[in-house]
């Protein structure tokens, strides 16, 4: 196993350069927005307005020789669904471990889940059910076939006169 400061790193493809499989840092400049969740557009008017949650921050990290490295940016996204957002939680000063393989240098990392060294729990964003995703596109499918459907029946009507 490697030492607990030493990133994981493996070849990137086609790139001698080294990318980080897991990126250990501390969290700084941690803010949390929220913004109006769009989903489909299948939820009924009625229903309860849902959001996304979005957490930004950097992960501010050290080489194995103790010198500053550069810092990482981050973005979570979680759906607030009559539920927190997120399970877990984040501050600043946080450790944290995030997996991010094939990572460049310079880009913000959007990982699913980090591991919080700090509180020792994993921090995930909640997202839509499978069953909820996989009805939307069912509807999505059907409502594409009625469209289709439609302007077949009006281009046969057209052409028949």
């Amino acid at each position: 196993m490697d030492a607990p400061n030493k990133p994981n790193t493996r070849p990137a493809e086609g790139n001698s350069e080294l990318h980080e499989l897991r990126i250990r840092g501390r969290v700084e400049a941690f803010q949390e927005r929220r913004e109006p969740d769009r989903g489909f557009g299948l939820r009924p008017k009625r229903s309860v307005p849902t959001y996304v949650v979005i957490w930004n921050f950097r992960l501010v990290r050290t080489g194995p020789d103790g010198k500053a490295l550069p810092p990482v940016a981050v973005e979570m996204r979680g759906l607030e669904l009559g539920k927190p957002a997120f399970e877990g939680s984040l501050v600043n000063g946080d450790e944290v471990e995030v997996d991010a393989p094939g990572h460049i240098p310079g880009d913000i990392i959007h990982p699913l889940e980090v591991r919080n060294l700090s509180s020792n729990c994993v921090v995930r964003g909640r997202t839509r059910s499978i069953v909820s995703r996989v009805l939307a596109g069912v509807f999505l499918i059907i409502g594409l076939v009625i469209i289709v459907t439609v302007a077949a029946f009006i281009i046969s009507q057209i052409k028949s006169r």
